[in-house]
Formats: structure tokens, sequence, C-alpha cells
């Protein structure tokens, strides 16, 4: 398996590699996973049975990666992925995402025979999120149409993703395998979180609402932020994450006089972000481009009602378990806090709704047996002995 992020680095695509990899393991199959090493964090471990390998790279941040610094873990992870190829059979090698993982998927396509399957996941995807890489995918948009002709199976972790895959390669077939959930407590109980008394309640003290994401201008905290100042509620806001717009937001809620709390960034297991799943009611998630937020099944596994832009991705994953606002528009959250405020039974029945569809369609369980089947697949088109 190779990724560029893989816990503790990076958030949904470094989680969901995590997940899939440990219930391989669980089904009985061997992982090794190349990804991008960081200071203070150990070049060699083993988790839940997973070989985790990092490699040299000059990234200064967990929770993002610019171009310069993927370019060196495309070159230091070629590196190590060749060299477990060489001492070791491989039946088939998973790539996440295109750029910057994809590269390295090809080459040991290319020169190793091992297949290849490479899985999308947003940002890597022309057009997906115009405000990121725009520039690096013009550049490079015959080698990405290569990287996903040459894959012997390509996933999308939406429909919405899929469609824009092949808007640029119609020949290519693409399989929808979505983000599963990353339970908070526990990975053989995904979403038994204990959850407060109160908090559902919606009525005992001021009201809790809780954004967990990388702070990007795309992300959409902005709006949560001139909503919760429209509603003239008695709110307490959680934003957990970092990134290059938090002195933006910041300034924003100090001109707002909103009363919110930057946490920064705070590791999935961390006592407090599970406490703050526990203590929360509203998670709000206004985010324009979602291939298949991990982090909003999360809050759904939580049992909290859920506040989200219709757009991307997002659909597929909320369904009719939350409510859905166009994206930019802060009256619209507004509105949705107001209404979930008016009515907490409908927040509890969307929470208890939330859970359910969490446990039902995104069980990395269930999904880790859907990809060992395609990696079956594709050892077998490519002659490959293997045992499942």
């Amino acid at each position: 398996m190779l990724n560029y992020e893989f816990p503790p680095l990076g958030a949904g695509g470094a989680t969901s590699s995590f997940n899939l990899a440990r219930n391989l393991v669980r089904l009985g199959h061997e992982v090794d996973v190349v990804t991008m090493g960081f200071r203070g964090v150990p070049h060699r471990e083993n988790l839940d049975g997973v070989r985790v390998l990092r490699v040299p790279s000059v990234r200064s941040r967990k929770e993002v990666c610019h171009t310069h610094e993927m370019a060196t873990y495309v070159v230091s992870g070629a590196l190590q992925a060749a060299a477990l190829a060489a001492r070791r059979r491989y039946d088939v090698a998973n790539a996440h995402f295109i750029f910057p993982t994809g590269p390295l998927g090809f080459g040991l396509h290319r020169l190793g025979g091992i297949p290849t399957v490479l899985s999308a996941r947003g940002s890597d995807v022309p057009g997906h999120n115009p405000n990121r890489f725009r520039f690096d995918h013009r550049l490079l948009a015959p080698v990405w149409r290569t990287l996903v002709r040459d894959a012997d199976a390509v996933v999308a972790v939406s429909e919405h993703l899929k469609e824009r895959i092949q808007a640029h390669v119609p020949d290519v077939p693409v399989t929808v395998i979505p983000n599963g959930c990353s339970p908070l407590d526990s990975p053989e109980a995904p979403g038994e979180l204990p959850r407060s008394d109160s908090r559902n309640g919606l009525a005992i003290g001021p009201l809790r609402v809780l954004m967990v994401t990388r702070l990007h201008e795309f992300k959409g905290v902005q709006y949560l932020l001139e909503a919760t100042h429209r509603v003239g509620l008695d709110l307490e806001v959680d934003i957990v994450g970092d990134g290059p717009y938090r002195k933006v937001l910041e300034a924003q809620a100090a001109h707002l006089g909103t009363r919110v709390r930057f946490w920064g960034w705070l590791d999935r297991a961390a006592p407090e972000l599970r406490r703050l799943y526990q203590e929360s009611s509203i998670f709000v998630f206004p985010s324009e481009r979602e291939g298949s937020p991990a982090v909003l099944q999360e809050a759904m596994s939580a049992g909290l009602a859920v506040i989200a832009s219709n757009s991307a991705g997002t659909p597929e994953v909320v369904g009719d378990a939350g409510l859905l606002v166009s994206p930019k528009d802060p009256q619209g959250i507004a509105d949705a806090l107001l209404h979930l405020v008016a009515h907490p039974e409908h927040a509890r029945d969307l929470g208890k709704r939330a859970h359910e569809r969490v446990r039902r369609e995104f069980d990395w369980r269930v999904l880790a047996g859907r990809y060992v089947h395609l990696y079956a697949d594709v050892a077998g088109r490519a002659g490959r002995k293997a045992a499942w």
C-alpha cells in the first residue's frame, strides 16, 4: 500500500487508508505501507499488524503538504518501494491518490510487474477542487492520464468523483468504493462512542457546535462563523484542525464576536477530540469539495445531528441522515441551526439515523472485503497465483 499521507499525517485519506490496511490484516492478508516520514515519528513501526515504513521527506507540517514536499516522497518512496519489491513477492500494489502517489504504483507495475490498483480520493482529480493544485493538474495532465490508464483498476470514493475521472478518461472503467468510518472508540465496534445523556437534548446550557477539518478556504468554516453570528443563539463553537486559512478565520471570529475555540491539530485518538464528539450536539460540514469525507462519517457514527453542503461527494455520505444546504450559504446554515434547536426531536432522529447509516453503509470490515475482491480480480487478470 502506497500513500504519501498516513497517520499521524494527513486527514481523511490517511485515516481511511489506515483503516483499510488494518482490516485487510484482520481478513488474513499481509500489508506493507510505504508513506512519508516526519520529524519525531518512527521510521518503521507495526500498527495493528500493518508494517509501516516511512521514507525521508522535507514535509514541515502534519496537516498540509505542498507540492515540493510531495516530490521528495515520490523520489524516496519509489526507492523504498523498489527495494521492498526486490525482497518480497507482492500480489498487488494499492496506490492512494493519483498524485503524488500514483507514480510509485506505475513504477512497480511497469518495472516490477506488480498488478496495481489506483485509488482516487478528491484533490488528485482535475476539477474536483479548482482551488487547489490547479496549476499542477494543468502541467501534469498528460502524466495524470497515463497513470490512470496504466493501472489495472481504478477506484473512486464517490460516484461524483467517478464522473470527474471519466470526464478526462472516458475509456477507463472506475469502481466506486467509499471511505469507511474511522471509529472513535474501538476498531472492533464502529460507531459505539459513549454518549452524554444531555448532549442530544439541545436545551441544557449553551448549544455546542463542532467542525473538524483542515483549515482551507474551500472547507467553508467562514460560513459557519457567519451563520453562528446571525442566529443569535447561545452557542459554543469548536473548530478542530489547522491549515493556512486559520489566521483569517481567527480574525473573522474576533470581528464577529463569535464564541469559538480553535483547537488546532488534534490526533483522532486524542481524548480531547473524543470528548468533543461526545459532548457536542451538532456537526457542521460546509465544505465545497469532498470525495467521501471520513470525518463526516465519524461525526455521524457518534450520533451527532449533521448540517452539510449539498456538494460533490458529501450528499452520498449524508443520505437522508442530515440537513443539506447550498455551498457558501451562511444563511442556509443559520436556518438549519435554528430548525434543529426548534425541533430537538428531529435532531435526535437525525443523529440516530446517521449512526445507523454509518454502520450499514460505511463499515470498513465490509468495504475491506470489497477491496479484497478487487485485488483478487486484478491479480487473477495479471496471471498471478494468489490465495485469497
